[in-house]
């Protein structure tokens, strides 16, 4: 009975032969063999560590659309950065923040339009009318407004650099690539295939320009015929 009465004191509800039975293991171990049950629960027990919690990235999106739609992540596998380069998919724009073009902007391969797109005149958001080089409307007098940071909301400050108009944003150290700016920035072309570019690496100064040696092959075409 001193077992089930020592089981009793502990808060359990142990058979006599159950309760023997542990302490004859606590002894074994060299441990007491009175060692109340909660301490052994204790002392056994790994430590519960808290769940991680998984924070999702925030969706960021164009500053310059008036829809805002989200910004895409442009897949690059040759130039490696920790904060990746986005897009609108939309207005072809780019927001570049951290090391985003550190290593470069896209990778050899890379024919999308949006690298190579020209650049728009500046238009106004309320009635599409031209902007003079001060961003008054020529149309409506308005201004044009300050873009906001995909990141942080906050507002971007507007400057011209290299006859670039950018908008970058002190807090988050980002900047807006309007459509064209980032290639004109960068001096991007597009990708030459491998005819085009064995033309050009074996062309000579004195060469005849192309426009005239294909006069000269069309004129020996239809030379019989005259």
């Amino acid at each position: 009975m001193a077992g089930h009465a020592a089981a009793e004191i502990y808060g359990m509800k142990l058979s006599d032969d159950e309760w023997v039975a542990q302490a004859r293991e606590r002894v074994a171990r060299g441990e007491p063999w009175d060692l109340p049950p909660d301490d052994e629960t204790a002392s056994t027990a790994e430590p519960t560590q808290p769940a991680a919690t998984v924070t999702e990235a925030p969706v960021l999106r164009c500053p310059y659309c008036g829809a805002h739609p989200p910004l895409e992540v442009v897949e690059r596998w040759d130039v490696l950065c920790a904060t990746p380069l986005r897009r609108c998919p939309r207005c072809y724009g780019f927001w570049a923040a951290g090391d985003a073009l550190s290593n470069g902007v896209r990778d050899s391969t890379d024919e999308h339009p949006s690298f190579i797109a020209a650049m728009a005149p500046p238009r106004c958001r309320s009635c599409l009318g031209y902007l003079d080089d001060d961003g008054v409307c020529r149309k409506c007098g308005q201004r044009l407004p300050l873009l906001n940071c995909p990141a942080c909301g906050k507002t971007m400050a507007r400057e011209k650099q290299n006859g670039l108009t950018l908008d970058s944003c002190a807090a988050c150290k980002g900047v807006w690539f309007d459509v064209g700016e980032l290639g004109r920035a960068y001096g991007l072309a597009p990708v030459q295939d491998l005819a085009a570019s064995m033309v050009d690496e074996h062309a000579c100064d004195n060469e005849p320009p192309g426009w005239l040696i294909m006069a000269e092959a069309a004129f020996r075409v239809v030379a019989p015929f005259l």
